[in-house]
């Protein structure tokens, strides 16, 4: 069945009559037509606009229900926009249309320090949201690497995680309530302020993760926790790779619950060493292939002490150098500075990467990251491995010089690389999602039926299929 809208470039286009009804609802300023997006937006139009035609920012969750009404009403394809952080072209349109952008949507309504939640708009920024509920005395740990510019709608839409979700998960965990916008403009409220809820079909779990394909995110009322009072960072380095993976697995097999796992692989470590200073840490000892960064945090000295003292005795049999731990900011930067200099790598010489974020098993990690390098020798790929070891959701890199760009060599390897995770018994992404750039390749994760009962929901919330067309799914 062909879901794609009718409305086509040949009919569509920057017709006027539809640029005159969004002007009426958001205002003038805020409705921004290809030819001037550059200017008024400072962003080109490949990242901005895509395909579509018009960029549409209103400023409340009428705004958007009025804009929704109206695109379903004349089949108009509307593709959400709340941060555009993402790594699978998830909010690049695709068809013509408009981009909803949801940065005007930045208030934090309330923060409650007895029910320990936030009420927040979608398009406030994650960090600002971290700093501002830390000032309360409590915490919001899903903090991306992305957290300066993504926002809290894009995070949830992504189902996004964080370094920390070793220990303190991915955004699904923290959302008890959000304020939706159906495609046909019906304003819904997915969950209930309270911890337990077992009234109907879990909408919170169906709509995070959705990619902005069943409707638009306005706010939400996030879960918080108690600030951790007392933490600090190990890094412990390896003679191998297998080595620093024993380790990890040790760790998961303990009771020790570490806020942070981070592996920098023996392949990430001789990319990245042309770019950190000559001081940091374990740099200039060529017996290091691989390093492991540990966070450690609690509620009491007492506690990350013990903790401390655990971690050594876990990883002792497996590294062959005392760790370096660090308790102050400084400090801790610097045990960080390999791990955060691995995107300037990448992106450097020339170099671009393709993002791959499969997800497997702990106790498959290191037989994962020996497939994934079999099958970058064969098809003559360089491959920079690092990231979420404990969750099993390390980052495997495509690296590869821009000018020579091997659209078939890099199908291939991804389709071997993601047949090798779902082999491990995981799947194809952790927090990235899916996209235009990985739809190709949900089959090899999900069966047929699995794929079905997806397309059905999607065409009972979106019957015109308006929202982000050409993501998640081929139809």
């Amino acid at each position: 069945m062909d879901l794609r809208p009718t409305i086509t470039a040949d009919n569509y286009g920057l017709a006027r009559q539809y640029i005159t009804d969004f002007t009426t609802i958001v205002g003038d300023r805020y409705v921004i037509t290809a030819s001037d997006v550059d200017e008024c937006d400072g962003t080109d139009r490949e990242s901005i606009l895509g395909d579509a035609d018009v960029l549409v920012k209103p400023g409340n969750t009428a705004e958007v229900a009025s804009l929704l009404r109206l695109c379903h009403q004349h089949k108009i394809p509307l593709s959400p926009s709340s941060g555009a952080t993402g790594v699978v072209r998830g909010s690049i349109p695709v068809e013509n249309g408009l981009v909803l952008s949801l940065e005007r949507l930045n208030r934090i309504h309330q923060v409650d320090s007895i029910n320990k939640w936030v009420w927040v708009e979608a398009g406030v920024i994650t960090e600002t949201l971290f700093t501002t509920v830390k000032s309360h005395g409590l915490y919001y740990p899903v903090l991306p690497g992305s957290g300066g510019s993504s926002m809290i709608g894009g995070n949830i839409a992504t189902s996004a995680g964080s370094p920390k979700s070793a220990k303190y998960g991915t955004i699904k965990q923290y959302v008890l309530n959000m304020e939706v916008v159906l495609p046909t403009g019906e304003i819904m409220f997915t969950g209930a302020n309270v911890y337990k809820n077992a009234t109907g079909f879990n909408l919170n779990e169906l709509l995070v993760g959705s990619e902005g394909t069943l409707g638009i995110i306005t706010k939400v009322l996030l879960k918080l926790l108690p600030l951790p009072t007392h933490e600090l960072t190990v890094l412990a380095a390896f003679a191998s790779d297998k080595k620093a993976c024993e380790a990890v697995t040790a760790i998961s097999g303990t009771s020790l619950d570490p806020a942070c796992v981070e592996l920098i692989s023996e392949n990430a470590i001789r990319l990245t060493r042309p770019f950190v200073s000559k001081n940091a840490p374990f740099i200039g000892n060529e017996s290091v292939k691989a390093q492991v960064i540990i966070e450690l945090d609690a509620h009491s000295e007492e506690v990350l002490c013990r903790d401390l003292e655990r971690v050594y005795a876990t990883i002792s049999p497996f590294t062959f150098q005392e760790p370096l731990v660090a308790t102050n900011v400084r400090e801790k930067e610097r045990l960080w500075e390999l791990r955060t200099s691995i995107g300037e790598a990448m992106t450097s010489n020339g170099l671009t990467y393709r993002d791959v974020d499969a997800s497997v098993p702990v106790t498959h990690l290191f037989q994962f990251m020996v497939a994934v390098n079999t099958i970058m020798e064969k098809h003559a790929l360089e491959v920079c491995s690092f990231g979420h070891a404990k969750d099993g959701n390390l980052h495997t890199m495509l690296v590869y010089k821009q000018e020579r760009r091997p659209e078939e060599v890099i199908d291939k390897a991804l389709q071997e690389i993601y047949r090798s995770a779902v082999a491990f018994g995981g799947t194809i992404s952790g927090e990235h999602g899916i996209g235009e750039l990985q739809k190709d390749y949900l089959p090899l994760a999900l069966s047929e039926t699995q794929i079905r009962v997806m397309e059905g929901i999607k065409k009972v919330f979106d019957p015109n299929h308006i929202l982000n067309p050409g993501k998640i799914f081929n139809k």
